[in-house]
């Protein structure tokens, strides 16, 4: 294992590595076994923490929440320094502060500034429809 380089030069590269990390290792040096995707073990079949980092980002980049969600959890079972950081991150969301009422006389007050800023000048296109408007009414008198 080469510890300077990182993750990037333990990681499986190709679909033949990958085939063969799975004989090797099995399932549990990936966390979607079935696809062969999202590597966590290095060549010695161990899991490395900068696996799973590559994994959650990974996983969080192409949306899929429920693997960056098992890539958490195991740095976390693994001992992973990173994982403990991103937990105390993680709010949960009836943690998150509700918006107060306003009074029923300030809620009144930003409805007319609001109508106000709507009111703007028109656009060409419906002076030309009010031009066109006045012209065909001329016509039928």
């Amino acid at each position: 294992m080469a510890a300077s380089k990182g993750w990037k030069a333990d990681e499986p590269h190709s679909r033949a590595d990958r085939r063969r990390l799975l004989g090797k290792c099995g399932d549990e040096c990936f966390l979607d076994p079935a696809n062969g995707k999202y590597p966590i073990c290095g060549d010695d079949c161990a899991v490395d923490c900068a696996g799973l980092a590559a994994a959650r980002t990974r996983a969080a980049q192409y949306g899929h929440t429920q693997i960056k969600n098992e890539a958490i959890a195991r740095a976390l079972r693994t001992g992973c320094a990173w994982a403990a950081a991103v937990k105390a991150q993680a709010k949960p969301a009836s943690a998150a502060p509700k918006k107060k009422k306003q009074p029923a006389k300030a809620r009144a007050a930003s409805k007319s500034v609001k109508k106000s800023a709507k009111a703007r000048p028109a656009t060409k296109s419906v002076k030309k429809s009010a031009k066109k408007t006045k012209s065909v009414r001329r016509r039928r008198a």
